[in-house]
């Protein structure tokens, strides 16, 4: 018995768009003198090549566009770009160090105002050292990398208070991240217990 197997006009189009150059939106050929929009789905016209005041006409249409869409569906927004970070951690990461190597200025100055949101929910200064100092002790002692961690994270309003400090080991820590309600093992859960 024979199989027919039915390739759909997209995936031919697939393979001569792979077989091709790839271009980037708003690349420049300067052949053409224009500049790469789009790749069409037609075999006729498989490219779409506009001037300079058709990309920026294009380019302002798409911004205001999705300016509207992300007004209208912030939390959505936001609850799609947090799955995202928490599956793909390690891209993250390498992308984030990427930037503040490339930006050294910018990555300062949001680690500045980081220490400054810090310092407005300071409270007992003196108390919240021996935190730190704690968390030094036991990595040495143990030679287990220790953090300490705001319970509440301070990127959702926590204070940087004692009562709101808990000293972790960095792998829980990290698999923590910014989650208040993340569900530590128990013996790593700090029990209610006011230092104010």
């Amino acid at each position: 018995m024979n199989t027919v197997i039915a390739i759909s006009p997209v995936s031919v189009w697939d393979q001569k768009v792979s077989a091709a150059r790839r271009w980037r939106r708003g690349e420049f050929n300067e052949e053409l003198g224009k500049y790469f929009w789009q790749y069409r789905s037609d075999a006729a016209k498989s490219e779409r090549w506009v001037t300079k005041e058709q990309l920026d006409h294009y380019r302002a249409y798409e911004q205001s566009k999705n300016a509207e869409w992300y007004s209208e569906h912030k939390e959505q927004h936001r609850e799609v770009g947090k799955l995202w970070v928490n599956r793909n951690r390690s891209k993250t990461r390498s992308s984030q160090k990427k930037w503040r190597q490339k930006t050294p200025e910018k990555a300062r100055m949001y680690a500045a105002n980081y220490r400054q949101r810090k310092l407005s929910n300071l409270r007992d200064p003196s108390f919240i050292e021996g935190f730190y100092e704690i968390a030094d002790r036991v990595t040495r002692c143990l030679k287990v990398r220790m953090e300490v961690d705001h319970i509440i994270p301070i990127s959702l309003g926590g204070p940087h208070a004692a009562s709101n400090l808990q000293v972790l080991p960095k792998f829980w820590n990290m698999k923590k991240f910014n989650n208040p309600n993340y569900r530590l093992p128990s013996c790593y859960i700090t029990p209610a217990f006011s230092y104010e």
